[in-house]
């Protein structure tokens, strides 16, 4: 069973990243392609904040992030699974990728995270470092 994992974020490069993986299905059939959308733990204010009302952001910015990748998705007739966690963005990747099985990771190589990866270093190359897994970048 081939299972892909891509992660999104509402990105140029992510969208590229699950025509990627479609492309890559012409070849291999993907029995299972499930997106993940890793949200950076609200740390700043969060004390001015209910649990609900941080569920409430992280819901919130993951269907904006997932909502161009399902539509394309959805149009073109292929099942998926949509998954969203907070967490530290590259570690939670390669974690969700080992807890569902995937085979591979097709991935963006910037997203709309630049300045944080500015900060925090490159969030592609982190997945790489730290993964077993093959992971296909897509710019």
């Amino acid at each position: 069973m081939t299972t892909i994992l891509v992660p999104v974020d509402g990105s140029r490069p992510s969208l590229n990243a699950i025509e990627a993986a479609l492309d890559f299905a012409d070849y291999q059939p993907i029995d299972r392609l499930v997106l993940l959308n890793v949200q950076v733990p609200i740390v700043r204010g969060r004390s001015f904040m209910s649990d609900e009302d941080v569920l409430a952001i992280y819901k919130a910015e993951a269907d904006r992030a997932f909502a161009d990748a399902c539509r394309t998705l959805a149009d073109r007739g292929v099942r998926f699974e949509v998954r969203a966690e907070p967490g530290p963005v590259a570690e939670t990747i390669v974690r969700v990728a080992d807890d569902i099985g995937a085979a591979q990771i097709y991935m963006g190589t910037r997203g709309y995270g630049a300045a944080v990866s500015a900060m925090l270093g490159s969030v592609a190359g982190k997945v790489v470092s730290l993964s077993d897994l093959p992971v296909t970048l897509v710019n």
